[in-house]
Parts: structure tokens; sequence; C-alpha cells
């Protein structure tokens, strides 16, 4: 089974970063060291090679040593359709009024009807959605919130290849000091008692491996990559990623971040054979994250036709019955 939620696009209209030059794929040279440690690993990228051909649609082709197009990366939803990178999807006010009219506020209250924070659905003008997951230090009911993308990697080369580490490249970050204003779901759909939005996590499968990332502060250019890890239906570790030629592996990146802050990002692999380690950048699913303090939540209750703020800070995100705070 694939991870909890679905991908979909995050959109920060306030970063803007320079991203890769077009037709370009990044290389970097990694250590036997780096490759073997468990916990992310922060490198910086050493060069820039040429393309020399391109992919199916959706895919990337990389110049290498290991060969003109060693790999395709594709970015993936839970359902197997084309995606980029994705934050939690929280709603909040569209505009500083707290005052609705009754055709708003039923428009407010069928929004949060089908409302989950893992899927961009269709969104009431007096509303907007905003993609941001909790610093790593911050507690919701989300209880593990985190930024993702699903990676299809395929060995286009005529050998074997392993895949020791997989992450994500910094193109750029600025800081994020918005406050995010969350509405009561139970009281905005005039119910006493309602239930948490959520997903659920299945068993594990070798089909399918994920690659935890926490990310520090580092300059731009700096690759933060991790070991993936794969377990079986009986809790047993998968071994190393091994790819034959035209074999594919799915790799579910988690994205966690000790600070707040919106990043530029892009895919990045460590793709190894018997002869050569290489870092390949997919630029074509460059994306953005963003990640905020729980001092940065504020929380608002329909009381008939106004909003009032009930909690801030932690409270706002570990709400609980009879209050969730989404």
């Amino acid at each position: 089974m694939r991870p909890r939620y679905s991908v979909a696009a995050l959109l920060i209209t306030s970063l803007i970063v320079a991203a890769s030059e077009p037709g370009q794929a990044a290389v970097s040279k990694t250590t036997a060291a780096a490759s073997n440690r468990d916990s992310t690993v922060a490198v910086s990228a050493s060069r820039t090679l040429p393309t020399s051909a391109a992919s199916p649609a959706g895919g990337v082709g990389f110049a290498a040593s290991l060969g003109a197009n060693p790999i395709t990366v594709f970015g993936l939803d839970d359902y197997g359709n084309p995606a980029r990178v994705s934050c939690p999807n929280w709603l909040t006010f569209a505009s500083p009024r707290l005052t609705y009219t009754q055709a708003e506020l039923n428009e407010i209250a069928d929004a949060l009807v089908g409302y989950s924070p893992f899927v961009v659905s269709h969104t009431p003008p007096a509303l907007r959605s905003v993609a941001v997951a909790p610093t790593a230090s911050a507690k919701s009911w989300l209880e593990d919130p985190y930024c993702e993308l699903n990676l299809q990697i395929t060995n286009m080369t005529r050998g074997t290849i392993q895949i020791p580490r997989v992450g994500w490249r910094l193109l750029g970050q600025t800081q994020l000091t918005d406050h995010i204003r969350l509405l009561d779901r139970c009281s905005s759909l005039a119910r006493d008692v309602c239930s948490a939005p959520g997903g659920g996590r299945g068993p594990g499968s070798c089909s399918w491996y994920v690659a935890e990332i926490t990310l520090t502060p580092m300059r731009a250019g700096s690759d933060f990559v991790a070991r993936p890890l794969g377990y079986k239906e009986d809790l047993s570790p998968c071994p190393p990623i091994t790819l034959r030629s035209g074999q594919s592996i799915e790799v579910a990146t988690e994205v966690r971040s000790e600070e707040p802050g919106a990043y530029r990002m892009v895919p990045a692999i460590v793709v190894l054979d018997a002869s050569a380690s290489i870092t390949i950048v997919a630029p074509n699913l460059a994306g953005n994250m963003a990640f905020a303090d729980a001092d940065q939540f504020r929380c608002f209750a329909r009381k008939d036709h106004v909003y009032v703020e009930v909690a801030s800070g932690a409270a706002a995100l570990t709400s609980a019955a009879p209050r969730w705070c989404v």
C-alpha cells in the first residue's frame, strides 16, 4: 500500500526563487561514508552536466558517467497520477473579515464536510487553502505532518544499479512569518460532536520505500538525502534498493523541518553501480515546501454569523473533540 494521503500541488506565491536552467541535470559526487549513514545527510552539489536526451512526458533524462539516461524519475500521487510535492492543506479565511452571510456560512460548511488535509478540493470564495506543515517540534492532531512526494525511479541502464539515498536539493529559501487562521470544523458544521478528518496508514510493502528527510539551515545547493527504508507485511526490513535494467521502485520522500520557512526544492537521487556514485536531480519536479511554528497557528470557531478566536499556538494544533481546527 502507498502512504496515507494523496499528493497535490503546493502553491506559495510569495516564494520567488530561481530554479535550474532548462535542459540541465545536476550531478554531484558522493562519498562512501555518506552513503552508509542512516540519518539525513546534507552535502553540496559540485558540478552540472547538460542533458543529452529527453525522457517520456513527465520524466527526466540525465547525462552521467553511468550512461546517457541512467534513470527516469516521475512524481506520482497515491493513485499513480502525475504529481508534485505537497504539504498538508489547511482551510483559512480568504480575507480579514470574520462576519459572513448565511449563504457564505452554508458554503463554508459544505467545504468542511468532505475536507481532508491531504487532498486539495474546491474552496468557496470566503476560504482559501494553505499548504504548510507544522515544524518537527510542533505537536498536531495530524500526528506526524510532513511534506511529501512519491518518486518512481526506473533503471534505464543495461546493468544493475543501487539507489542508496533519496532526498531533495535546496534551491533557495525565504522566511515564513504569516499567521495561519484555522477554522473549527465542528462549529462550522453546527454540530456538537464531529470526527477528525484524516487518512490512516496501511501495512508496508517492498514495492515502495520511504526516505525521511529533516531540513536544517544550509546554503542553496545543499542536498538532504537519506537511506530509503521499506518494511514487509510482517514488519521485517526490506533489502536495500537494487534495480535491474528496466526495473522501477517507488520511494515516498517525507520532509520535515526543525525551523519555519518556505523552501524551493528539487528531488535528488544517489545512483550507484560498481564503478561510480553520482547524485542526480529532477529539475522538472522542483517544488515549494512550507513549514510553520506552532505559534503561527490560530483557530476560529463559529458563533452565529461571526467567527471568534478560540485557540492559538499549540492549542490550535492539538485540538480534539468537540473541536477540530482545520
